[in-house]
């Protein structure tokens, strides 16, 4: 991708790159003798044979670490003629993957040396920082995509607190049908579960449900796709669940056969039952269960949210992803799948295997990290306002929150 991916957000330059490995890059001065501009990390420049050039400005209250060797402060901050390029202002800045945006005496961009301009130069892979106007996005073909399906999540996405989908948001989705464009559910939810939003949509395709474990149509009974975790691997998660410095924290769910079984039915393990309209089964010891039969997913919950971090790092960890798919719903979820799903190849497989579409033809909108993959996907990928900002930081366009019906004005300002 020979380009720099823009937009604009305050006075401050953000920055995120990638490369195509995934490592992590640096920015260049590329004068006579290249000098580093970012204290962000990385073994390796940005190289292209099209230079992208910016004019700094510095900070008036660049602290300490906003200085530069020669104790001049070096922020880099909106300029007149921020960056010379067939594009809008904003450079992105490399990183881990993860938005930093630059504050004052925090995290900035910093030079041994500041000239009267700067050159740097790719191609890399940039992921934008998510901006609510998409005439923003530097990609007219984002802003005026070909968007023949929309896919949707569930919760925190088109159903907020009170559980059910408001009438504006309805009225949007009805419009998009009427436009010919159909829509999809992506959920993590249990396809039971999941059943009353795609017959409240009308939604006439399959309904992608556990994460993309299972996709199955309501109208025909066809089940398109479903991949359990090994049982191999999950009687091991229930070993680590089992442990007695995390067991009396944890509720343990099992999904088979479209079934919710727990370890003891517990106050989270109710209030699961109660918002997703299933009944959880106490089974006990779920080894033997199991042992004989697959399961969809597991997952386990806790209010204890650091406790869900710990045995996500600890997982990622002891598991490669082409050995187990790990992932968040939710603060207090940490879910287990086979590592052939996720919502991204449950929408490609939607897209081009039964449609016969193209990412760009795809919009997906999501809050949470289990919806990252189906937005990196799509040719417009929404994040929620309530998504976390690891989230909004792969997504086009972050919308207004579920309280305030985003998904309504998402469908408003790409499809109506």
């Amino acid at each position: 991708m020979d380009n720099i991916l823009v937009g604009k957000q305050e006075d401050w330059i953000l920055a995120i790159a990638r490369r195509v490995q995934g490592r992590v890059s640096s920015f260049y001065n590329l004068g006579k003798s290249p000098q580093q501009l970012g204290g962000c990390g990385g073994d390796s420049g940005i190289y292209s044979e099209k230079p992208l050039t910016l004019s700094p400005r510095r900070s008036p209250d660049a602290g300490p670490r906003g200085q530069s060797g020669n104790n001049k402060p070096g922020f880099w901050r909106k300029a007149k003629n921020p960056i010379s390029c067939p594009l809008p202002p904003l450079l992105y800045r490399c990183s881990r993957g993860e938005k930093l945006p630059l504050r004052s005496g925090g995290d900035c961009f910093h030079t041994q040396t500041i000239g009267q301009s700067v050159t740097l130069k790719g191609p890399f892979f940039a992921m934008p920082t998510p901006v609510t106007n998409p005439e923003q996005l530097g990609e007219p073909a984002i802003a005026n995509a070909d968007i023949q399906l929309l896919v949707l999540d569930i919760d925190g996405t088109i159903a907020g607190v009170s559980n059910q989908i408001t009438q504006s948001v309805k009225e949007a989705i009805t419009t998009v049908h009427r436009k010919g464009i159909p829509v999809a559910i992506a959920t993590g939810r249990m396809y039971r579960s999941a059943l009353r939003f795609h017959q409240e949509i009308l939604s006439p395709l399959p309904l992608i449900a556990y994460q993309g474990a299972l996709i199955k149509d309501p109208a025909t009974e066809l089940l398109h796709y479903h991949t359990p975790v090994a049982s191999e691997i999950a009687l091991e998660l229930l070993d680590y669940f089992d442990d007695s410095t995390v067991r009396s924290q944890l509720s343990v769910h099992c999904y088979i056969d479209d079934c919710l079984y727990v370890r003891e039915l517990t106050a989270d393990s109710q209030a699961y039952g109660d918002r997703t309209g299933v009944t959880p089964i106490p089974y006990g010891d779920l080894r033997p269960l199991i042992a004989a039969t697959a399961p969809t997913k597991l997952l386990a919950l806790s209010q204890n949210t650091a406790l869900i971090d710990e045995l996500l790092q600890a997982f990622s960890l002891r598991y490669t992803p082409t050995e187990l798919y790990l992932t968040k719903s939710h603060t207090t979820f940490l879910e287990a799948g086979n590592p052939a799903v996720n919502k991204g190849a449950a929408v490609r497989y939607l897209a081009e295997d039964i449609l016969g579409l193209s990412s760009k033809n795809v919009m997906c909108i999501g809050d949470n990290f289990n919806d990252v993959e189906m937005l990196e996907y799509a040719g417009i990928g929404v994040a929620m306002g309530n998504a976390p900002e690891g989230v909004k930081a792969v997504a086009n366009w972050v919308s207004p929150s579920v309280e305030e019906e985003g998904v309504a004005r998402a469908i408003e300002r790409f499809l109506l």
